[in-house]
């Protein structure tokens, strides 16, 4: 393997976890949480979709700390959806999977 193979596979996994479609588990308090946002209801999402909505959502809201941005302040909304009252921007990824299931067949209909 080249270094450079070595290197992009990183990359290459961190765009096909971003690009795999996922269904919410059922009572998920995230999914309730991004309808509410959105006023929409997909059967599934991307990763990439869902943390586009919540990245939004937290700038869109000021829901971060102005001296140390990567923290995540959540609103009571935020708090109840992932049930954290802050968090670190690189814990977002893991508490989302936590509440979704990937989907067997990856074509959107």
């Amino acid at each position: 393997m080249s270094a450079n193979s070595a290197l992009s596979m990183p990359a290459q996994l961190n765009k096909n976890l971003l690009n795999t479609l996922y269904e919410f588990q059922p009572l998920s308090k995230l999914k309730t949480f991004l309808i509410h946002k959105t006023g929409a209801e997909d059967p599934c999402y991307s990763l990439a979709e869902i943390l586009t909505i919540l990245k939004d959502v937290i700038r869109g809201e000021g829901l971060f700390d102005e001296a140390n941005p990567s923290v995540i302040l959540c609103s009571e909304e935020l708090e109840e959806a992932l049930n954290m009252k802050a968090l670190h921007v690189t814990e977002i990824r893991d508490l989302v999977l936590s509440q979704v299931t990937k989907v067997p067949d990856q074509t959107r209909v």
